[in-house]
């Protein structure tokens, strides 16, 4: 079932860090702005692709309720997935973490066709695997 259109909203893996996640129903929308102060969510990224996310909500940056970081700045599938474990891991470290987001990378629409298809799946298949197949829509 489709969860609200691509302009609305933008699917991904989602996993369970050390806080409860804050719930949502199938066809509901998980938002970024309306989290309480003590959660934290982590936004791993590939080749800034979450980047419209991080940037429309700027003050739950500042205020460290949104912490980012990414498999591959440049979208080298090489790179992200020598990269994928150890931001796992970092994901542990962070503190008050609710909700880590993952991307869909074969998803997302990109100017120049990602190279090695191999490794992208393998890296998405990774992250898919880590959300344990769970999937929430995200507001942007």
């Amino acid at each position: 079932a489709q969860l609200l259109s691509a302009q609305a909203a933008i699917r991904m893996p989602a996993v369970q860090a050390h806080e409860p996640m804050p719930a949502t129903s199938e066809g509901s929308l998980l938002r970024l702005d309306e989290a309480e102060g003590r959660h934290t969510f982590i936004i791993i990224d590939f080749a800034d692709m979450l980047k419209p996310v991080v940037a429309a909500h700027s003050s739950a940056v500042a205020s460290g309720r949104i912490v980012y970081r990414s498999l591959s700045v440049n979208g080298s599938t090489a790179e992200a997935s020598h990269n994928v474990f150890d931001a796992l891991r970092w994901t542990e470290t962070v503190p008050n973490g609710t909700v880590v987001l993952l991307p869909f990378i074969s998803e997302f629409p990109t100017s120049e066709p990602i190279a090695n298809d191999e490794l992208l799946f393998a890296v998405e298949d990774r992250l898919f695997r880590a959300a344990s197949g769970r999937v929430v829509a995200v507001g942007v």
